[in-house]
């Protein structure tokens, strides 16, 4: 999938269509398709506070804050994060995350929350608004903020916190009850060279080394039952050396 035309966004993951990244500024959100449609797109913050999506992300970018987003090709929003600096206590506040409804149901919500809270590497709070959404973060891992040290005061009543290493081990969780929506890629040719190998049909060059290449970029994400099963297929392949060009 080609994505030479999402300019001016720093990539953090690619997983079959969809990239997870950050727009470098508020101008970077001009790049890209934002459908609002209740059935096929963005509805929640339009509805509800009748602000157009686009200028909502550009005026959060320009107030500081950070965004982070799922994108589909070809530049089609499916999603999209919203964080704010809490200086004071060294952590972001979560402010909303949304995905387009063409996209539910398919562990975007999940890996762009775990994506993005790798990148920003820190403890992440947020203030679930129905029982829904605070039951979503509690399993997430979230646990009431007053229990945790340096947020008891009433400030915080109501607020969740994911201290920084559950948040950054997060996506490692993910991955391993959800390995193909973390690195599809991945594990598409394994199956693929698997199927082949088993049945002593000729294997592609290109395609063991780029099994090789997401292999070494994954394996540390990897369970060791995941990690031994691909390391095995790798090592018979080289050994019996039935690729070809």
């Amino acid at each position: 999938m080609n994505y030479s035309n999402l300019n001016g966004f720093e990539i953090l993951h690619r997983a079959g269509d969809i990239v997870y990244a950050v727009p470098n500024s508020s101008g970077s959100i001009d790049e890209l398709d934002i459908d609002v449609d209740i059935n096929n797109g963005f509805s929640y913050f339009q509805n509800r506070f009748a602000i157009p999506y686009r200028y909502f992300l550009k005026t959060t970018i320009d107030s500081g804050h950070r965004v982070i987003v799922a994108v589909s090709h070809p530049n089609v929003l499916a999603g999209f994060a919203r964080f704010e600096e809490y200086n004071p206590y060294q952590c972001y506040l979560l402010r909303s995350i949304e995905v387009n409804s063409s996209y539910r149901q398919k562990g975007i919500g999940k890996s762009l929350l775990a994506i993005a809270f790798v990148h920003l590497g820190a403890h992440v709070t947020t203030k679930p608004d129905n029982k829904r959404a605070q039951i979503f973060f509690k399993k997430l891992g979230f646990m009431d903020i007053r229990t945790f040290s340096g947020f008891g005061n009433e400030e915080f009543r109501g607020y969740l916190i994911l201290p920084s290493h559950k948040a950054v081990s997060l996506l490692w969780n993910l991955v391993q009850k959800y390995p193909r929506v973390v690195y599809p890629e991945l594990v598409s040719l394994y199956e693929k060279l698997q199927f082949k190998f088993y049945r002593g049909k000729p294997i592609m060059s290109e395609d063991v080394h780029e099994f090789k290449k997401l292999f070494n970029k994954y394996n540390s994400f990897l369970d060791d039952g995941s990690f031994t099963r691909m390391n095995c297929l790798l090592f018979d392949i080289q050994k019996k050396d039935n690729t070809y060009q």
